[in-house]
């Protein structure tokens, strides 16, 4: 179950986005209804007829019927402009409603995204299907999406309040659905796999024609609907737009590994290939390419690279691919013609590894991988980065790569620090269901992102004195619990409006652990016995936190674990979109008289440290992150002596798309 309740509690003031504004994703973009232009709503006699398609598809949203049509609010949904749906259940005759023409047969993948509230107490649908039970939007007074089955939103797991607009985002793949509320992924159950028919906006037909009609007193103000699984990247930035326009106050986790579209060789066009790279390879090809300051060696059976194995290549896999006229885009096109693949098979034995030396320990690195299809649409398998999970029934065609001629292609990236020598990837098929299970890859890339001043360490602590108290902390934080508790120079605030979580025990260990019996310990006792934490099914469900610091400016951060319910737990740490910890095990120490910390030092390379917590594709037997406390120490200018010694001079300077 997932409560949205304190997440809506932090909506801010955010700028206002032009109706003008295009979305920023307009690939396979097919319905756009947007109230925020006005000439787009046909109004007569005070009631609106038609409201009109922006994606020039003309799937517009009409209504014939003057009893029936909903009205043009101006200031409805946060003093900007909607479409209002009356609910009249007393009489059923006049409940408003649209149907959108034209978009039928609506099969999987969908992405879709609506901008909607309840102004009043008929608490029923907004966006449905038409001949199938399946919604996204509202549902008896919650958000929610169901495709013949509930992705989320039953019982009672996200109350929607009156007047609380909402960004909600469904996503129907091949393998699996999802649904994100205001940027969080709040999916329970990712099976259900129903698909619409037809839509429409409120309550379309009188006595059964629709069976599955709920009236609502709504208001609705955008929809997108895009006929394939948008990427990581997309989602959040179409997110971001609507959050913006409609002063709503969305949240997206900075992911360490993250999936995008690339559609040539150049900057901004979807891949990085730009920095120092350790590692470049044509996968499966005999020549070499350059783009940008990829220099790509190959990877034939001989070749002088030996970093890829598998048990097939073709050398003429997508001899159609044009991505432009560009130097990069003709090296890219050669890249992408040759793959190396694997017959999944023999009890997950057949896999395809990719093992690049030459890592230094400490060094922050971006692992790309490319690939592009050329024969098999419904292709899907797991990627795993040492022996974790990290990617898991990636699919080309279900994100909107092009399986014919191709003119772009998908790129997995994954941004870690070097815990060792050797970075090591897999991609097999065994145990996914359906379709076609065997691996592909046409390229790899390795960029060393730059020295990166910092130090890890991980230990655990039985009393106050095993930990540091003692500095300049310009944020202590009671994760889950009250402020007011001071431990040595740390004085703990409670966690309101920087960290968000799905769910909070403010008892974790009902009396609090037993630390000893200072007053430090004392007060790090009940400082410990609350949690936040977040059941993980997607790689975007986790423990976020945002803090404020000062770029530059070196700190020293605690996270702070205490164990009661599963010593086996284990979860990733990423730090602005940086995987710093794998497979981080809270329950090292088990029981309430100890605890497990993980200790960081770093240089802030932005206004705004954002810490995410995930267990998804760890390797312990529970994968749902917890966190207790944390504190952050701002650490005095260290000499170029101590620079040195920390690592090096430059620090990491993050580069997102």
């Amino acid at each position: 179950m997932k409560p949205i309740a304190a997440l809506l509690a932090a909506a801010a003031s955010l700028p206002v986005v032009s109706a003008n504004a295009q979305v920023p994703v307009n690939r396979d973009l097919q319905l756009w209804l947007d109230a925020q232009d006005a000439s787009t709503v046909t109004i007569s006699g005070g009631l609106v007829t038609q409201w009109a398609d922006k994606s020039g598809n003309g799937f517009n949203a009409v209504q014939a019927d003057a009893d029936r049509q909903p009205t043009y609010n101006a200031a409805a949904l946060n003093g900007m402009p909607a479409i209002r749906f009356d609910g009249a259940v007393a009489d059923l005759a006049t409940n408003d409603g649209m149907a959108i023409t034209g978009l039928t047969g609506s099969p999987r993948p969908y992405t879709a995204f609506i901008v909607d509230q309840y102004w009043g107490g008929v608490t029923g649908r907004t966006l449905q299907g038409v001949g199938a039970n399946w919604l996204v939007g509202k549902w008896n007074g919650e958000n929610g999406h169901f495709a013949e089955g509930w992705v989320s939103g039953s019982p009672s797991s996200n109350p929607a309040a009156i007047n609380v607009p909402v960004v909600g985002t469904a996503v129907g793949g091949f393998y699996g659905s999802s649904y994100a509320i205001n940027g969080f992924d709040v999916t329970d159950n990712a099976g259900p796999a129903g698909a619409p028919p037809g839509l429409q906006l409120g309550v379309t037909s009188i006595g059964g024609g629709n069976p599955y009609d709920e009236a609502s007193q709504a208001d609705v103000s955008e929809v997108l609907w895009f006929n394939r699984t948008l990427t990581d990247m997309e989602r959040q930035s179409v997110t971001s737009y609507l959050g913006d326009k409609w002063d709503i106050a969305v949240h997206q986790p900075t992911l360490a590994t993250y999936s995008n579209l690339f559609t040539g060789g150049d900057a901004g066009e979807g891949a990085d290939f730009s920095g120092s790279f350790v590692h470049a390879i044509n996968v499966g090809g005999s020549v070499g390419a350059t783009v940008g300051d990829a220099n790509f060696i190959p990877d034939t059976p001989g070749a002088p690279s030996g970093f890829i194995t598998a048990e097939n290549h073709l050398e003429a896999w997508q001899p159609g691919a044009n991505f432009g006229a560009t130097a990069n885009d003709d090296g890219l096109e050669s890249v992408m013609q040759s793959i190396r693949w694997v017959a999944t098979g023999n009890g997950g034995v057949e896999t395809l590894n990719a093992d690049l030396p030459g890592l230094i320990e400490g060094h922050a690195y971006r692992l790309q991988l490319l690939m592009g299809e050329a024969c098999c649409g419904n292709r899907h398998f797991e990627v795993d980065i040492e022996g974790s999970r990290a990617y898991r029934n990636f699919s080309l065609e279900a994100q909107g790569a092009p399986t014919t001629a191709p003119t772009a292609g998908l790129v997995l990236t994954h941004d870690f620090i070097a815990r060792d020598g050797v970075l090591n990837v897999a991609l097999n098929g065994f145990g996914v269901s359906g379709g076609d299970i065997n691996p592909i890859l046409q390229g790899v890339t390795l960029e060393d992102l730059g020295m990166i001043a910092s130090t890890a360490s991980v230990g655990t602590f039985s009393s106050a004195a095993d930990l540091d108290f003692s500095g300049n902390f310009i944020h202590a934080i009671n994760i889950g619990g009250p402020g007011g508790a001071t431990v040595g120079d740390a004085t703990f605030t409670d966690d309101a409006g920087v960290v968000f979580a799905e769910n909070q025990i403010g008892a974790w260990f009902g009396g609090g652990p037993n630390y000893g019996a200072t007053a430090d310990d004392t007060a790090l006792s009940s400082v410990m016995n609350s949690i936040r934490w977040t059941g993980t099914n997607t790689q975007t469900e986790g423990v976020d936190l945002d803090l404020p610091v000062t770029e530059g400016r070196l700190y020293k951060m605690q996270l702070l674990f205490e164990e009661n319910s599963n010593p086996g737990r284990q979860q990733d740490i990423m730090l602005d979109g940086l995987l710093i910890w794998d497979d981080f095990a809270t329950g090292t120490s088990f029981g309430n008289n100890d605890g497990a910390y993980f200790s960081y030092v770093f240089n802030a390379t932005d206004d705004n440290l954002d810490l995410f917590l995930s267990g998804f594709g760890t390797n312990g037997t529970d994968v749902n992150p917890i966190l207790n406390a944390v504190t952050l120490e701002q650490l005095p200018e260290p000499s170029r002596a101590m620079l040195l010694a920390l690592g090096g001079l430059a620090m990491l300077v993050r580069r997102r798309r």
